[in-house]
């Protein structure tokens, strides 16, 4: 069971258009900490790879926020399928690569 929050996604009509649907995702906020160091970024450059204030993520890391929506879209998505993630990000931004290597 997750303990983070679930952002919602509703769409009126659903996929089928007989009635709208729910999509909830759910990052539990151990685990965004977890995730940076298996990736080997600290707070700062983890932040600006992911274009956030390095206080949302340490509020996220500490519990006292939690992702939703895109952010935790984005984290579920990298959680899954690193290599690809941070190939894209890091196109634009290679100045932000991990000090070492995931």
């Amino acid at each position: 069971m997750c303990r983070a929050s679930a952002g919602a996604i509703a769409r009126p009509g659903g996929l089928t258009g007989r009635g709208p649907f729910l999509i909830r995702i759910c990052v539990p906020q151990r685990d965004v900490k977890a995730l940076r160091k298996r990736l080997g970024f600290s707070q700062r450059r983890f932040a600006q790879l992911l274009r956030l204030n390095v206080d949302t993520l340490r509020g996220w890391e500490m519990g006292r926020r939690r992702p939703s929506g895109a952010a935790a879209t984005l984290l579920q998505i990298l959680a899954a399928e690193p290599d690809t993630v941070l190939r894209v990000l890091l196109a634009t931004r290679p100045g932000l690569a991990p000090k070492r290597p995931p």
